[in-house]
């Protein structure tokens, strides 16, 4: 009954230990990358660390549980340290800035030798605790298993119960704790429970012994195992895992979208494949009389799963979208259960697959009772170690060399030559082996020529796809080992334009809105400096903005960009946008992280424009936060001036003013503009180090400047009427706006997960633009140098009064736009022309060189 007891215990302990160890991964690295930088290299060298680790404590501590009396107490104890050093890690993260910066500046930037710096650092973090983890599964397996009969089981229990663990903390990390407590209280419940474990584990085994003998424990024995080939195979399906989930992840993004959730749910969905599979077989493979048999067959369905997932990515689209139908999806929570639906239906099968492969191999393997641990933990090594090769493979190689679809084929291959493999190993008469073999190679390679096409899970994908109001055309898109950047033509109400975007997420465009704004957010700062020379511009996307800052005197534009791939698009198909500016002598590009650019590097600016990817979208939110503001602070020359690019649509109320109060806290001399031309979403939040003041004969000197007043001419905003107009509130209006909300910091970004959880654009964008309009203030009184203007001072203000009141419809007009209300609006933007005949906006209603009038034509918005 005690041992029974016992084991029961330990099982639920094992469970927890998945869990601990995936809410660990998940936190570690989303600190690791604020500083190592979110780029693929960054991500990847974290991940090899990881998985490394595991590998190695697999593999030393299965050598360990052989010579071991209790490896329930010293599977505690690992557990146990493990917590210890969790407790450690936020004191080891904000600390590890002051080494890696130093390395940086020697190694002479984003360079080849700093990521052999970044390995070394990694490795000293992760190593320790991912040993310990890595050693648990070999001892846990000596502990339950006496009989090498029975290894299949009862390993294959343990690797479930884990696996389960795992998908628990990868769903209570992304959708529970993370939001609601952010890292540094989420990394004190992982190392609760390790703490835990540990006291669990001394008193289930009080009276025992951890001692073991040390000498032999690391040699190497000549004795060649009956079944070492098993461990090639195995690295190969370890491979093949990684690969696959790196493959979908990137193919998914585009049906699903770039959100913390959605990559939950597919990890989520992985987890719970691999338990399930690992459990079921677990249960059966005591009746299995052809264990070896049996794992050809499965990497054989494996390969032929192939052909029924990009079918299945081929339709994703439309089975989602009627399931919403069906659903009715207007909360989070039926949003997330779609996203589920979606996910299952199409990885539950190779997921199942993948599980049910382990305890066939713990079977064919592990053959000696004495060894065990040894021979788990090396088999569990040998696949790991295939995991850490798919995964760098994949995104290094696979992807940029032969993209998504065709990397499938390649890995599904993968799966066909190790079911082949193992068929010739098998049992089976030597006729039937070699008609199996031909009937394989004919059913795979001719089902996908005749059921698949080129670029099928890409095409298909739901963001390329028409929709009643607006066609989509590829124009070309590149998968490269950052994200699939695609370049479309849509035509809609607003006419025919171009969009680029990073996996399905627009960065860029020409529509009449994206146009303007990439404009201003170039010239907004330049004209608020007083003389900038060096420029940090962070994320090129069509080059418009760069381009806007090279029509000024200035002597250095530095762009940070994470990805090639965008450059060329911009270079190929937006040369209207961005005007051959790439080969401006004074323009450089540094292909990095934006965040590890101002983290890392001395150079410092006078003026820095962040103009980032939605803050919503999984990784993105550390481009957002009080300390990466610090960061652009310290980068800054006296005087100098940044601007921050901040969408309003699909962020929270709260959200969006939580960023706005952390830019607030760093930069007091704070201004937000809304550029009301056209009907938009989006508003530029200015911080400068000097005057809070707006020097007016500075900006209509810089206005006679004939390249800027030309660029500014496209859009018909090239006096200083025009850009003042654009003013929303400034400095303590900014802190009667932001009053009441938290900061948006590292340790919690909450825009990502709260604001993540909005699936009502429309909503979001409707309420963050009201709040906009109650706060709204003149410009007048931020203005000096009035004197020195071409008018007379009364002049100046008395325009500035006609602007302001056209703009008053103008913003009335549109707010009644959003609300549904057609006529009224345009009752209100009729008042325009009395008042102010110069300032005839929004475009999309009065017209423009740039765009053709069509909101009389507009689908008005819906709830």
């Amino acid at each position: 009954m005690k041992r029974t007891a016992q084991t029961s215990i330990a099982l639920i302990l094992f469970l927890c230990s998945g869990l601990v160890s995936l809410i660990f991964q998940v936190v570690w690295l989303k600190n690791l990358v604020l500083v190592f930088g979110n780029t693929v290299w960054a991500v990847s060298t974290l991940l090899t660390t990881f998985m490394a680790g595991l590998a190695l404590g697999s593999w030393l501590f299965g050598r360990v549980a052989d010579r071991i009396d209790s490896p329930l107490r010293l599977y505690g104890i690992l557990e146990g340290a493990t917590g210890f050093y969790g407790l450690l890690t936020p004191l080891i993260f904000a600390y590890l800035p002051t080494l890696y910066v130093p390395l940086y500046t020697f190694s002479g930037g984003d360079t080849a030798m700093m990521g052999v710096w970044k390995f070394f650092l990694a490795f000293l973090i992760l190593w320790p605790p991912t040993i310990c983890m890595g050693g648990t599964l070999p001892l846990l397996a000596k502990h339950f298993t006496a009989d090498s009969q029975a290894v299949g089981t009862r390993i294959g229990v343990l690797y479930a119960i884990n696996t389960l663990g795992a998908g628990l903390g990868t769903f209570l990390s992304g959708f529970v704790f993370i939001p609601a407590f952010g890292l540094r209280i989420t990394v004190l419940i992982a190392v609760s429970l390790s703490i835990l474990i540990l006291l669990i584990a001394v008193l289930l085994t009080q009276g025992e012994s951890v001692r073991f003998q040390i000498q032999g424990l690391f040699r190497i024995t000549r004795t060649q195992h009956p079944h070492s080939w098993m461990l090639a195979v195995y690295f190969a399906c370890g491979f093949a895992a990684l690969a696959y989930e790196v493959l979908w992840n990137r193919i998914l993004v585009l049906h699903l979208g770039s959100s913390v959730y959605a990559y939950s749910v597919l990890l989520v969905v992985y987890l719970l494949g691999v338990t399930l599979g690992s459990a079921m077989m677990s249960h059966y493979i005591p009746k299995i009389t052809r264990p070896l048999l049996t794992f050809a067959v499965i990497q054989l369905l494996l390969a032929f799963d192939l052909i029924l997932v990009i079918n299945q990515f081929d339709t994703l689209s439309s089975v989602m979208a009627t399931m919403e139908i069906l659903l009715g999806v207007k909360s989070h929570a039926s949003h997330i259960l779609l996203l589920f639906f979606g996910v299952f239906q199409v990885l539950i099968l190779p997921t199942l697959l993948f599980g049910a492969s382990f305890p066939l191999a713990i079977t064919l393997f592990v053959e000696r009772s004495k060894e065990i641990g040894r021979e788990t933990g090396l088999l569990y090594a040998s696949n790991t170690l295939g995991n850490i090769c798919g995964s760098f493979c994949t995104g290094f190689l696979i992807l940029p060399l032969i993209g998504a679809q065709r990397g499938l084929l390649l890995i599904a291959s993968m799966n066909l030559l190790i079911g082949i493999y193992l068929l010739t190993r098998s049992s089976m008469p030597r006729n039937q082996k070699l008609v199996t073999i031909i009937a394989s190679l004919i059913v795979f390679y001719g089902g996908y020529a005749l059921f698949t096409y080129q670029d099928q899970v890409i095409l298909t994908a739901g963001v390329f796809q028409d929709t009643e109001q607006n066609l989509v055309n590829v124009i070309a898109f590149e998968e490269d080992i950052y994200a699939t950047v695609s370049v479309e033509e849509h035509t809609d109400v607003r006419g025919t334009w171009r969009q680029l975007s990073m996996n399905g997420t627009n960065v860029a465009g020409t529509s009449c809105e994206l146009f303007t704004i990439q404009k201003l957010q170039g010239h907004l700062p330049l004209l608020l400096h007083h003389d900038p020379q060096k420029v940090l511009h962070i994320g090129f996307g069509s080059g418009g903005t760069a381009y806007a800052v090279s029509r000024y005197p200035v002597k250095q534009i530095t762009i940070a960009e994470i990805s090639k791939s965008v450059i060329q698009k911009a270079a190929d198909y937006f040369l209207d946008v961005n005007h051959h500016v790439l080969e401006d002598p004074r323009l450089k590009i540094e292909f990095t992280d934006g965040r590890n650019k101002v983290l890392a590097s001395p150079e410092k600016y006078d003026v820095i424009l962040s103009d980032s990817i939605h803050p919503r979208f999984s990784g993105n939110g550390s481009l957002y936060t009080y300390e990466y503001y610090q960061l652009l602070k310290e980068r800054l020359n006296i005087g100098g001036v940044v601007s921050q690019w901040l969408p309003f649509y699909s962020v929270t109320p709260e959200n969006f003013k939580m960023i706005i109060r952390s830019f607030y806290e760093v930069f007091p001399n704070t201004s937000v503009w809304f550029v009301n031309s056209t009907l938009n979403s989006y508003v530029i939040v200015i911080g400068t180090l000097g005057r809070p003041q707006i020097n007016y004969a500075v900006m209509e000197e810089k206005l006679q400047i004939p390249e800027v007043a030309a660029d500014l001419r496209e859009i018909q905003t090239d006096s200083p009427y025009k850009i003042l107009d654009y003013f929303l509130f400034a400095n303590e209006a900014v802190g009667e706006f932001v009053k009441g909300v938290p900061l948006h910091t590292d340790n919690n970004m909450a825009v990502e997960y709260i604001s993540g959880r909005a699936v009502n654009r429309w909503q979001t964008s409707y309420d963050n633009y009201m709040e906009l309009l109650a706060h709204r203030t003149s410009v007048k009184a931020y203005l000096t140098h009035l004197d020195r203007g071409r008018e007379t001072p009364e002049d100046i203000l008395a325009t500035l009064d006609r602007y302001e009141a056209a703009t008053t419809h103008n913003l009335a007009g549109q707010k009644l736009f959003y609300e549904g209300k057609r006529d009224e609006a345009f009752t209100e933007f009729e008042m325009i022309p009395q008042i102010n005949p110069e300032d005839l906006e929004p475009v999309e209603y009065f017209g423009a060189p740039f765009q053709e009038p069509f909101l009389r034509n507009a689908v008005v918005p819906q709830k």
